[in-house]
């Protein structure tokens, strides 16, 4: 999948690995609509969401995460251990609970059970797919997607789970940062950050957070974001509707 580059990509691919089948987007579609592109178009019984800015440095290791999804059929979409350019533990799965999401960042010596997994290398079966549909467009341009996932797959009684033994260097928001100024950014964080709490936390966690939604409004006061937070709660308040009618699918699938 190439989505709208401009460096040239597109004529190393079709050069030099003639084998790959390159969707080409003539625009920057954003992280969900682009990945639902490709997944449409492929095959197999996985489907692998690979970040462009990530460096493979072993041999087997897609080998090595299919070997932990196979272990288990209540998996359903597993991550593996994703470093910086450095070696510093980047992310190794995250959580999930009433103040919000997060993820670890100490070394893990064997595979884990987490919340969610990121979506800048993410390997999910076919028939989590298949079952619960895909990425939600909702989330766009991008952030939260990849967490949204992993919750309805967890909700259709799947197990994510993140393993050591694959380990990918990931540079981290080097297309995001050429997209966002530092005033957008906070602006998209949150009004994806507030359509995952909408259309995933339980009732009792929903009220259990106003204070934190009190304390980010206080905080985008004091550092002069309150236009970029007052936009993200606006832009939910519009799509509202929608997003209970699509918690109200949810929790009857």
């Amino acid at each position: 999948m190439d989505n709208g580059s401009s460096d040239g990509s597109q004529e190393m691919v079709e050069k030099n690995y003639r084998w790959v089948k390159l969707v080409k987007n003539k625009e920057n579609l954003g992280f969900a609509k682009a990945n639902n592109i490709g997944i449409r178009e492929a095959r197999g019984d996985y489907i692998f969401l690979l970040n462009n800015d990530t460096v493979i440095i072993q041999r087997d290791w897609l080998e090595k995460m299919i070997a932990v999804a196979e272990s288990d059929p209540k998996i359903g979409i597993v991550g593996c251990k994703l470093v910086g350019p450095g070696g510093t533990i980047q992310h190794v799965g995250g959580w999930y609970n009433v103040r919000g999401t997060g993820h670890y960042t100490k070394d893990i010596d064997r595979t884990v059970e987490v919340d969610y997994v990121t979506g800048a290398a993410m390997l999910i079966k076919r028939e989590v797919i298949e079952k619960i549909g895909l990425l939600d467009e909702g989330y766009s341009p991008l952030y939260y997607e990849d967490t949204d996932l992993c919750a309805r797959c967890k909700r259709a009684g799947y197990r994510i789970v993140c393993t050591p033994k694959t380990v990918i260097i990931h540079h981290g928001s080097s297309t995001a940062g050429k997209w966002f100024s530092s005033g957008f950014r906070f602006y998209v964080e949150n009004k994806n950050r507030l359509r995952f709490i909408l259309l995933n936390y339980p009732i009792h966690w929903l009220i259990a957070r106003i204070p934190n939604e009190l304390g980010i409004l206080a905080y985008s006061l004091v550092t002069g974001r309150f236009s970029e937070i007052s936009h993200a709660y606006l832009e939910n308040l519009k799509q509202l509707k929608t997003i209970l009618q699509e918690r109200w699918k949810r929790m009857l699938a």
